[in-house]
């Protein structure tokens, strides 16, 4: 069982809490799963509105390896995952999962755009 990582990160002027959950490293050609969960500190749980989640390699993010769709588990509102299929020649290094969406507070009309990435080291032995 990999060891998992969890980063909280926090945005919007300290209202809204988003916690990632993944493997510290995996290996080349395995599958891994990203969990993100949405938490605002005056809402609570959240889903945000145009929920994505991309997988970029390098630590200049400047190859897209994929698109992933965000599915929302059985743990409700505000909790989600999405699978990602490293390829077995993925080369050893990292990569990261970005997490982008919106959302609307209950007392702000405007919406807070959510921006959150985890970075992931795949081994190819």
């Amino acid at each position: 069982m990999p060891q998992l990582q969890i980063k909280k990160v926090r945005l919007g002027q300290n209202s809204l809490l988003i916690t990632l959950t993944a493997p510290r490293e995996v290996e080349a050609g395995t599958t891994v799963r990203f969990s993100a969960y949405f938490n605002s500190l005056k809402d609570g749980a959240f889903n945000p509105s145009s929920l994505s989640a991309k997988v970029y390699e390098g630590t200049q993010r400047a190859t897209t390896l994929a698109t992933l769709t965000p599915i929302q588990d059985d743990k409700g509102t505000g909790s989600y995952f999405a699978d990602f299929a490293v390829s077995s020649t993925q080369g050893t290094g990292p990569i990261y999962v970005t997490w982008t969406g919106t959302y609307h507070q209950s007392d702000d009309p405007t919406p807070l755009n959510i921006e959150v990435s985890q970075r992931i080291r795949v081994v190819n032995p």
